[in-house]
């Protein structure tokens, strides 16, 4: 299945099966990933990471919280509100486009925010680990949804994005108009 078909299936999506599709990636779709090293003294036993979603979290050898699946885990819910708000925002913004009601440099203002704010956050561990033991991993972002929206605008056009201002409704045209006297 190349590209031109995913394109061309999604151009057929309804903004019912957009909304699913967003709504799953911003809800079920894992989107953060915690790596960090488990120490016994000076040596680096293994890597254990916490691989995050909206609803749930799955964590191996991770410090800070119990091993294993968690669904619904009010203290990760918690600790990762600030992750999720501008995701679900930039869902929303996806399906809005679809709907005619936002442009596409719209979209990609809040895809931009949704993804800087993990990738600024997981910059400091991934920096002071480097520099203390010189060790890398990574903490940041999963960009499934970021993908999945891309695809969407992408291949889903809208209204806004095409509007053509008329010279007569052309608003710097009065203001000149004005200004000349």
């Amino acid at each position: 299945m190349g590209m031109d078909s995913i394109g061309e299936y999604i151009q057929r999506m309804s903004i019912r099966q957009i909304s699913i599709l967003m709504g799953f990636a911003t809800f079920i779709a894992p989107n953060i990933l915690w790596s960090n090293p488990v120490r016994d003294g000076d040596i680096t036993v293994n890597i254990g990471f916490m691989l995050t979603a909206f609803s749930w979290t799955y964590s191996v050898s991770y410090p800070i919280l119990m091993d294993g699946f968690q669904f619904l885990n009010p203290e990760i819910l918690l600790r990762n509100s600030m992750f999720t708000v501008l995701p679900i925002l930039f869902a929303i913004f996806v399906v809005r486009y679809c709907q005619g009601k936002n442009t596409s440099k719209q979209v990609w203002i809040v895809a931009f925010l949704s993804v800087a704010l993990p990738m600024f956050v997981g910059l400091i561990p991934m920096v002071s680990y480097f520099l203390s033991y010189g060790i890398f991993i990574y903490a940041g972002i999963i960009p499934i949804q970021l993908i999945l929206g891309y695809l969407v605008v992408k291949s889903h056009g809208s209204p806004l994005d095409g509007l053509q201002w008329d010279d007569d409704e052309d608003s710097s045209k009065h203001v000149v108009t004005w200004w000349m006297g």
